[in-house]
C-alpha cells in the first residue's frame, strides 16, 4: 500500500497475545437472540450451535435454501442437530443480497423469538476463476453476500440493541490465492465495513474473523480444494479448535483489535510476512525450518561425536545413544526460544519413545518442533534423521507460567552411609555411564522401594569448544544421575526410563553436592514408577520429579558376583514378591560383631531404629518392629519387619555328603535329595539352604523337626520353602570381593498352625 506522500507499506502479522483471552464472559445471556446469516450450513452453523450451547442464547438462522421436503441433507441434518441439543431457534430462508427479503426474514425471526441483539454474518459465495476472465458482474456477485449482505442485515436490525457483531472473512484477503481475486476483495471490503460500523457504534463489540481453511466443513471442503491446499503447506482448522477460537475471542474483554487472522499453518506465501522472532543462540536452535513467532518453531541441529563429545560417555551395549536428558535440554531450548523465556517452570507428559543412535563417524540431524498451546504451554517433539523424521523419539509439554511445586516426599533425609563405592561397584558394572555422566558420589540409603544418594553437580563442557555452551536446564549429567541412581534399587533388572508425569526443575550451584531422594509409587509387574526429590546440602527442596516410569529390559545374570550393598534391595524385592504382607527392610554391612549389627539395623531403618539386646542375646528395636540379625564370614545381615521374621547368612562350604546328612538329620536329608533334583543346585548349595532354614527355625522358636517342604523354585537362584503358614525364602548369591557362594535365608512368620 502507498500513501499520498509515496511511502510504501507491507502488511505483516503479529501474534495476538492470549494470556488474557479467557477473561470475561460471552456477550450474550440466556434468552438473547443472535441473528446468524449462513447459519444453517458450514462453519457458521458449527459456531452458532456451540455459542447457543455455551450461553443459552436463541438463534435466528438465515440461509438461501428454503426448508422443506426437497431441502439438502446438510440443511436438514444441521437443523435436526439444533433440535436434538434443545436449542431454541427459528430458520428463515432469504438471500442476504436481497434487502427486501432480508428485512422480511428479520421481522419474522423477531416476531417468533424476540428482538435481535447480536449478529454473526457468515454468508458468502466463492466461485474461483482466473483474474483474466473476471467481469464486473462477477465481482458484484461475489461481493453481494459478503458486503451488501452485511449492509442489508444491519439495516434490518436496530443497531442500538446490538451487543456484538461478528463477521466471517477469509485469510485470502491477506494472502491472495489463484482464482480468488474477487473473493479476496470482497473479504477485505467486509472487514472495512465492520471497522466503520465499530466507529459509529462504539457500544457494539465488533470483530472480523479472517478464517483459514476448515476441515470437514466450509468452502474449502465444498470446492474440493482441500488436498491441493494441504499439499501447499496449509493446515486446516478443525471444527473444535475453530469454534473454541471464536468463543475465546468473544469472551475477551478489552480486546486490542477488531480484526483477527485465524489460521493453522499457511505455508510461506510471498504476499504476507509474519513478525520475525528474535531467537537466542543455543546449541539446539541451529537451522530454523519453521518460525512463526509465538506459535511454532522447528529447528534442525547436526549432532556427532565431534560436535557433542558427551555422547562418547553414553554408550549402551556398544551403541552411542542420545541421552534422554539431552532430549529434554533440546526441547527446553527450542520451546524457550519460542516462548521468549530461558527456562521452563515445569515439564509434563514427558515420553522417551524411541532411542536415537549416533554412528561413530557420521552426523545425525535432530529436529525439534515446538507448538504453542496457549501463551504459557508448548508441546514439543524430537525427531531424527535416523528414522527419516517419521517417529517422535521424545516428546513433552513445557510450561513457562506459574507451576505448582509439589511438597517433598514424607521420608526424612538420613545421615547413614551405604558401604558402596559407585566408581567401582556401579559404573562400568551395573551402570554403563562413564566420564561426564558418572556423578553418583555415595548412597545414604538403598532399598528396593527407595534410595537416597549424593549427586555431584558441576560445570561441564558438553559441546565442542566452538559450539554455544549455555544450557537451559543446567547440568545434563547430574539430571541423568537423578534417573540412573534408581538402578541400584533394582540391581537384578536393567531399567530404561520411558516417561515422567512432571518435572519441576530447580537451579543448582556448580561444583556442589545435591541429595536425591527417590520413593517407589507403584510396581505393576511391567514397570516401576518413582517419585524423586532433589535437595541441596542444607536440606532445601529444590527440584521435584513425579511419576518417573522405568521399564525393565533384561534380567541380570545372577551368576555374576554382587557388591554386598546391592544384595539388600534385591532381597527386599524377592521378599515382597513372595511374602505375606511383610514390609521387609534389609541391610548387609561389613563386619561380624555387635557394632556391625548396630550399623546394619541403622542402615536398614534409614537411621530410625536403635538396636538393643535382650538378656538372652536376642536383638530388639525400640519401635517394636521385629528384627533378626545373622553374621556371615565377613558380613552381617539385618532384616526388619512389622511381622515376625528371622534370617540367616551362610557361606557355602564344601562338605562330603555324609557330613551333610549328619548335620541335617532325617528331616533335612529327605528334603535334600528332592531339592538337588528339582533345583539343579549343587549338593553344598542345596544343603546350605536347608541348614539356613533350620537356623531360622531356631530364631523363630520353632522345633528343628518342624516339617519343611519345597514350595516353589524361582529363577536366578531363589527357592521358597514352607513350614505350615511360615514361608522361608532362600537366595544363593556370590558376594564380592570374594566369589564364594552365600545363601541368604529369610523366614516370614505366619500363624503357628503347622502341618
Amino acid at each position: 500500500a502507498y500513501q499520498a506522500d509515496g511511502r510504501r507499506f507491507e502488511k505483516s502479522l503479529t501474534l495476538l497475545p492470549r494470556d488474557k483471552s479467557s477473561a470475561g464472559h460471552l456477550p450474550f445471556v440466556a434468552g438473547d437472540v443472535v441473528l446468524v446469516s449462513g447459519g444453517a450450513k458450514g462453519i457458521a452453523a458449527e459456531c452458532a450451535l456451540r455459542l447457543a450451547q455455551e450461553c443459552g442464547c436463541t438463534l435466528g438462522l438465515i440461509g438461501r435454501e428454503p426448508f422443506g421436503d426437497a431441502c439438502s441433507a446438510e440443511l436438514r441434518g444441521n437443523l435436526q442437530r439444533f433440535e436434538a441439543k434443545g436449542i431454541r431457534f427459528h430458520y428463515a430462508a432469504a438471500d442476504v443480497g436481497d434487502p427486501v427479503a432480508i428485512k422480511q426474514a428479520v421481522e419474522d425471526i423477531e416476531r417468533e423469538v424476540g428482538p435481535v441483539c447480536g449478529l454473526i454474518h457468515g454468508a458468502g459465495i466463492n466461485e474461483p476463476q482466473s483474474l483474466l476472465r473476471l467481469t464486473t458482474q462477477d465481482f458484484l456477485k461475489t461481493m453481494a453476500p459478503k458486503v451488501k449482505g452485511l449492509e442489508h442485515l444491519l439495516d434490518a436490525v436496530e443497531p442500538e440493541n446490538l451487543k456484538s457483531l461478528v463477521a466471517f472473512g477469509s485469510v485470502i484477503a491477506h494472502l491472495g490465492l489463484p482464482g480468488e481475486a474477487d473473493y479476496a476483495w470482497a473479504n477485505e471490503l467486509l472487514a472495512r465495513k465492520v471497522s466503520d460500523f465499530a466507529q459509529r457504534y462504539p457500544h457494539v463489540d465488533c470483530l472480523t474473523l479472517d478464517w483459514s481453511l476448515w476441515s470437514g466443513v466450509g468452502m474449502g471442503e465444498k470446492l474440493g480444494r482441500m488436498e491441493t491446499l494441504v499439499q501447499q503447506g496449509i493446515t486446516p482448522i478443525s471444527p473444535e479448535l475453530g469454534v473454541q477460537g471464536l468463543l475465546e475471542l468473544m469472551r475477551w474483554q478489552d480486546r486490542p483489535v477488531d480484526r483477527v487472522f485465524v489460521s493453522g499453518r499457511f505455508g510461506k506465501p510471498e504476499t504476507l510476512r509474519c513478525e520475525a522472532s528474535d531467537l537466542p543462540l543455543h546449541r539446539f536452535v541451529e537451522k530454523v525450518q519453521v518460525d512463526v513467532a509465538g506459535v511454532e518453531l522447528i529447528t534442525d541441529t547436526e549432532i556427532s561425536l565431534g560436535r557433542d563429545p558427551y555422547l562418547a560417555d553414553h554408550v549402551v551395549a556398544g551403541s552411542v545413544i542420545v541421552p534422554g536428558v539431552a532430549g529434554l535440554e533440546a526441547m527446553s531450548q527450542v520451546a524457550g526460544a519460542l516462548a521468549g523465556k530461558e527456562k521452563p517452570t515445569c515439564l509434563s507428559k514427558v515420553e522417551f519413545l524411541h532411542p536415537i543412535e549416533v554412528p561413530m563417524t557420521e552426523e545425525v540431524t535432530l529436529r525439534v518442533a515446538a507448538l504453542a498451546r496457549n501463551a504459557h504451554e508448548f508441546d514439543v517433539v524430537v525427531r531424527s534423521s535416523t528414522s527419516k523424521f517419521a517417529l517422535d523419539h521424545m516428546r513433552a509439554r513445557l510450561c513457562y507460567g506459574q507451576a505448582e511445586f509439589p511438597g517433598p516426599l514424607t521420608q526424612p533425609l538420613c545421615e547413614t552411609e551405604v558401604t558402596l563405592d559407585p566408581s567401582k561397584d556401579l559404573y562400568g558394572n551395573l551402570l554403563f555411564h562413564k566420564g561426564r555422566f558418572a556423578r553418583i558420589l555415595k548412597y545414604r540409603a538403598l532399598h528396593r522401594q527407595s534410595c537416597q544418594a549424593e549427586i555431584l553437580v558441576r560445570k561441564e563442557n558438553y559441546f565442542a569448544p566452538y559450539e554455544v555452551a549455555n544450557l537451559s536446564l543446567g547440568d545434563l549429567a547430574a539430571r541423568d544421575a537423578f534417573i540412573h541412581a534408581i538402578q541400584a534399587c533394582v540391581p537384578h533388572r536393567q531399567l530404561l526410563p520411558v516417561a515422567v508425569e512432571t518435572i519441576v526443575p530447580g537451579d543448582f550451584e556448580a561444583d556442589a553436592h545435591v541429595i536425591l531422594q527417590a520413593q517407589e509409587r507403584a510396581w505393576d509387574g511391567e514397570q516401576y514408577i518413582y517419585d524423586v526429590d532433589i535437595f541441596n546440602c542444607e536440606g532445601t527442596h529444590i527440584e521435584a520429579w513425579r511419576g518417573l516410569v522405568l521399564r525393565p529390559l533384561v534380567q541380570k545374570d545372577k551368576s555374576e558376583s554382587w557388591s554386598p550393598a546391592l544384595i539388600a534391595p534385591y532381597l527386599e524385592d524377592v521378599l515382597r514378591e513372595v511374602g505375606q504382607g511383610h514390609d521387609v527392610r534389609a541391610a548387609l554391612v561389613p563386619g561380624d560383631d555387635r557394632k556391625a549389627s548396630t550399623a546394619a539395623v541403622a542402615l536398614a531403618s534409614d537411621g530410625v531404629e536403635i538396636l538393643r539386646w535382650r538378656n538372652d542375646g536376642a536383638p530388639l528395636c525400640d519401635s517394636g518392629r521385629y528384627v533378626s540379625i545373622s553374621h556371615g564370614e565377613t558380613q552381617t545381615l539385618a532384616v526388619l519387619s512389622t511381622k515376625p521374621i528371622a534370617c540367616d547368612l551362610e557361606v557355602v562350604e564344601d562338605r562330603p555328603e555324609e557330613i551333610w546328612r549328619d548335620v541335617l538329620g532325617e528331616n533335612g536329608t529327605n528334603l535334600l535329595e528332592y531339592l538337588e533334583t528339582e533345583s539343579q543346585d549343587s549338593l553344598n548349595v542345596s544343603a546350605t539352604r536347608i541348614w539356613g532354614a533350620f537356623e531360622c527355625f531356631k530364631k523363630m522358636g520353632l522345633d528343628r523337626n518342624t516339617p519343611l517342604v519345597l514350595a516353589e523354585k524361582y529363577a536366578n537362584g531363589t527357592v521358597l520353602f514352607a513350614a505350615g503358614a511360615h514361608q522361608i525364602v532362600s537366595c544363593q548369591i556370590d558376594v564380592k570381593p570374594a566369589t564364594r557362594a552365600h545363601v541368604f535365608t529369610v523366614l516370614l512368620g505366619g500363624n503357628n498352625d503347622l502341618l
